[in-house]
């Protein structure tokens, strides 16, 4: 049955062949004659689809025929098939109207032109048996879920490979076993591993990469603070801000205080003081004229805040500093055996380890140090910065918005750094930085490379970016007749669109395949093999070196603001307060107690014992007051007196 159908389908198609060819044949035997007069001279409107024959036969085929007007009949009737031939072959090779989309996959020639076969660069995978690199300035995003191969696949092959510095987050320290021994071998290599049970970290102290100029070290440390204490979306962002301004006042108290330790650690353990910090920040506002005025301004901000206010305050204070309640995370941050302005300068690889189930309440670690390392790239304008820094940050979304990080994608093509982030889906940048800002993100970010994922934001996105194809479709009808005809059958094309990947095929690509997205290019498919199974990389794998343990901090004492004063700070300042009275009359003379004694007096009969110069700054600061401050330190040190607190001892 199928048969006679096809058979009668097809009866009526020899009756059009050979009609369209009898008419070909009629227009290339008219064209071919008029050619043909027109070359000879004459008039070709007399032109007749037998004009070529009957001149042949007149002048070509005779004994008398000139073999030239043989030569010119024949190419005037080759030339119009010649032209019909061309025009067929043109129709039948052109290339079809893609109405719904032109989605294709690219091949060797497309991602040449998209600048992805260079010899240096950022591996981004295997196709057409080469490297796919790009040697370009881009940055790149890896979306891949847990146990992808992104690590062995994409994470190790860039650090074997990559010729500047690099600071990447290793969580397992897989990449350091793998990569340090030859990072090692072109440069100086650290892991800083803040809770490694062993101890075994470089250190890094953020207060020894602030500015040593005393006109930028209150920016620093503002950008530490909004780094440390993240301000909310909400309206308690004045809380956040205040705490920030109170770490800085903080900061700059302890670098320039001598005998007090520049270091976080030692903020924390001012800020966890079980004394009075409201008074003592009131004292150092008014009576320390040697701090930085961002410093007095901070502490005076604090003194004056309401009580509910100032513990709302020193409540944020100590949730960003607990990760220094940890006598590791002390020792860590105690003092810093590298510069982050070295990145620039000479080749450094610095690792980041911490564990995936500290990093809830740790991470703040590792953001405060992507957050510093971004700054410092940016201020790193020198002559002899030559060496370009890749910044490689897994597990991007588990350290909320990093402000400093989305600025330098914006801005690093200047800078000479490039950052690969490593996130498990498209919806965990949704939910940091909703729809907008995670398009914004990867706008900056302009190589997309997408491992399988049940994710359905990702799945959706990856399949909406590689867009439609344009299908050719056949519809079948069949129609019964009755009599002579009988059953027809009908054949309708028509073109459809169709998804060049759908989302449940993404689903299903397969371990080991990714698609790469790069913009003004098709959508490539590569293969990211382990790197223990490339040979290139393979034989790069050396051991790393030993890292030396730390010795934890000892359990600090507390910080106290009362207490007994050394004698003889208290007899030098006493000298100080008699001299500042002799010469400006009884202003300092106060009594807090009721027997007519002097403030400095009152501390000194208090007790006596071996003080740090810290102990009696205050003291000396307060006896050195011009006059027209003298009254403010004298009722600050009276109400102080009556509370039974001593201004100065630590």
């Amino acid at each position: 049955m199928a048969t006679s159908d096809r058979a009668r389908s097809l009866a009526g198609a020899p009756v059009a062949v050979a009609a369209i060819a009898a008419l070909a044949l009629v227009l290339a035997g008219w064209s071919g004659g008029a050619l043909y007069l027109a070359w000879a001279g004459l008039d070709p409107r007399a032109a007749t689809p037998l004009t070529l024959l009957t001149y042949w036969r007149a002048f070509g085929a005779g004994p008398d025929g000139g073999a030239g007007e043989g030569m010119r009949i024949a190419v005037s009737a080759l030339a119009p098939l010649v032209i019909v031939s061309l025009g067929a072959l043109a129709v039948a090779t052109a290339p079809p109207r893609h109405i719904h989309g032109r989605g294709r996959w690219g091949g060797w020639l497309a991602l040449r032109r998209a600048g992805l076969t260079s010899a240096h660069g950022l591996i981004l995978g295997e196709a057409f048996g080469s490297f796919v690199r790009d040697g370009g300035e881009s940055h790149v995003v890896v979306a891949a879920p847990t146990g992808a191969g992104k690590t062995s696949g994409v994470v190790i092959p860039n650090l074997l490979s990559w010729t500047g510095s690099v600071v990447t987050l290793d969580p397992k320290r897989e990449a350091w076993a793998a990569t340090a021994g030859w990072r090692r071998a072109h440069g100086a290599v650290f892991v800083w591993a803040p809770l490694d049970a062993e101890g075994r970290s470089c250190r890094f102290n953020p207060l020894d990469q602030i500015s040593p100029h005393r006109a930028r070290r209150a920016v620093d440390l503002m950008k530490l603070a909004a780094a440390l204490i993240p301000e909310p979306a909400n309206d308690t962002r004045w809380i956040a801000q205040s705490a920030q301004r109170l770490f800085r006042a903080l900061a700059l108290y302890v670098l320039d205080t001598p005998g007090v330790e520049a270091t976080i650690g030692e903020i924390w353990r001012i800020a966890n003081t079980p004394d009075d910090l409201q008074a003592w920040c009131q004292l150092q506002a008014i009576s320390r004229r040697d701090l930085d005025p961002a410093c007095i301004a901070d502490f005076a901000a604090f003194a004056g805040a309401v009580d509910k206010e100032r513990a709302y305050i020193v409540n944020e204070l100590h949730n960003a500093l607990q990760p220094w309640s940890a006598a590791l995370v002390r020792a860590a941050t105690a003092a810093s055996d590298f510069r982050l302005a070295d990145l620039r300068r000479r080749r450094v690889a610095i690792y980041l380890a911490l564990d995936p189930g500290d990093m809830g309440a740790y991470g703040k670690l590792m953001r405060m140090f992507f957050e510093m390392t971004a700054d410092a790239i940016m201020r790193e304008r020198e002559a002899g910065a030559r060496h370009r820094v890749l910044l490689l940050i897994d597990e991007f979304a588990t350290f909320g918005r990093l402000p400093l990080i989305e600025g330098l994608m914006a801005a690093a093509r200047g800078y000479g750094a490039r950052i690969m982030i490593v996130c498990q889906a498209v919806s965990q940048l949704d939910d940091l930085y909703g729809v907008a800002g995670r398009n914004a993100l990867l706008a900056n970010a302009t190589r997309h490379l997408f491992m399988a994922s049940p994710d359905p934001a990702t799945s959706a996105y990856v399949s909406n970016r590689i867009g439609d194809a344009t299908i050719a479709t056949r519809t079948r009808s069949r129609s019964s007749g009755s009599g002579v005809a009988g059953e027809r059958v009908s054949t309708t094309t028509a073109q459809a669109a169709r998804r060049l990947l759908k989302p449940e095929e993404f689903e299903r690509l397969g371990a080991g395949r990714a698609v790469l997205l790069a913009p003004g290019a098709p959508p490539f498919r590569v293969a990211l093999k382990p790197w223990f199974s490339v040979r290139a990389f393979s034989r790069r794998r050396t051991p790393p070196p030993d890292m030396p343990a730390l010795e934890p901090s000892p359990p600090p004492l507390p910080f106290r603001t009362q207490g007994p004063v050394h004698a003889s700070g208290a007899r030098k300042a006493r000298r100080r307060a008699k001299a500042s009275r002799t010469a400006q009359g009884d202003m300092f003379k106060v009594d807090l107690r009721g027997g007519g004694t002097s403030a400095m007096t009152a501390a000194a009969e208090m007790g006596s014992h071996e003080a740090s110069p810290a102990e009696t700054s205050s003291l000396d600061a307060a006896s050195d007051a011009p006059p027209d401050e003298a009254d403010r330190v004298a009722q600050l040190l009276r109400d102080i007196g009556d509370a039974g607190l001593d201004p100065s001892a630590e």
